[in-house]
């Protein structure tokens, strides 16, 4: 299998998004939930730079994704948050996955995550994921008529 490349990802990325658009949810809104499954996804497929705790871990939100998906993601991102304060502070803290998505959304878009690895071993370079994402910040800020800049800063 070749290794993730930034147009690869930025096609995942995009088709996480289209999942959403059926949830009636506006572009911000679906940005913001694309990135936090992005960061809880990655933070578990890379070994150090952050501290993971096992409520955190993708295994774990798979494993226990059957009932309330919404309630499990917004216990994950935060469990992940308050462990990296230093790093991850002021970022994503009022993520809502239960707001505008029904289960069944969450479900499919915690399975599309799953058939991704982001570990560096499977990422073309370390820098990947930073760009890619950067990609989907600027489809995201074209679709909601804004420069990127201003729309994720």
């Amino acid at each position: 299998m070749s290794k993730l490349s930034v147009a690869r990802l930025t096609r995942e990325l995009l088709d996480a998004a289209h999942i959403l658009r059926n949830s009636a949810m506006d572009p911000l809104a679906s940005s913001v939930i694309v990135s936090g499954v992005l960061l809880l996804k990655w933070a578990s497929d890379q070994r150090g730079p952050l501290q993971v705790p096992d409520r955190a871990r993708w295994r774990h939100i798979v494993q226990n994704g059957g009932g309330t998906l919404g309630e499990l993601l917004d216990e994950a991102l935060h469990t992940l948050l308050w462990s990296n304060p230093d790093v991850l502070g002021g970022t994503l803290e009022d993520v809502d996955f239960n707001k505008k998505m029904g289960n069944h959304e969450l479900q499919r878009l915690v399975h599309h995550f799953d058939r991704l690895s982001l570990s560096k071993d499977n990422l073309e370079f370390n820098d990947v994921v930073g760009r890619a994402y950067d990609r989907l910040m600027g489809e995201f800020a074209d679709v909601g008529g804004k420069m990127g800049g201003v729309f994720y800063t």
